[in-house]
């Protein structure tokens, strides 16, 4: 059995030498492919994730005009408010200089009004003749109460 030894380590040494280059690509290949489709995994998964990132990117550009149209007839908004008010500023200034040119003749008709007072009850009180007590009514304030026909008597309110 000593004469096999030496056959059976070139049997096992063409064994080896035929097979090792077959079990190396065979290592090879199921390497590649292993690593094919871990690569082909990490592709999927970017264009997932690159599909995902686009539909957000479309959403953000959508609410992003929603939100410029918003913002945009907002401003119009803003803008018609503020030319109301400035109409109404210049409403308020002529209708307070109105007020005040009312105010200011109400003031000088009271004046009169308050001087004709004084001169009717001073005259009242030079004249007590011409004045016929109708209680707090004097026939000379109200000529129409007069009962003497025109032309007739002394005019009450000359003097």
């Amino acid at each position: 059995m000593a004469f096999l030894t030496p056959l059976a380590a070139e049997a096992g040494a063409l064994t080896l030498r035929k097979v090792l280059p077959w079990l190396v690509s065979a290592a090879t290949i199921v390497a590649l492919a292993a690593a094919v489709w871990l690569q082909t995994i990490r592709l999927q998964a970017s264009q997932t994730s690159l599909r995902a990132v686009t539909a957000q990117l479309q959403l953000g550009q959508r609410d992003t005009e929603r939100w410029q149209l918003a913002a945009d007839q907002r401003d119009a908004v803003i803008h018609d408010q503020a030319q109301q008010l400035a109409h109404l500023r210049a409403d308020a200034t002529l209708a307070q200089k109105v007020a005040d040119d009312l105010d200011a003749a109400r003031q000088r008709q009271i004046a009169d009004l308050d001087k004709q007072l004084r001169q009717l009850q001073a005259r009242a009180h030079a004249h007590p003749d011409q004045v016929r007590p109708l209680g707090p009514i004097a026939t000379d304030v109200l000529g129409s109460l007069h009962s003497e026909p025109a032309g007739t008597g002394a005019d009450p309110a000359g003097d």
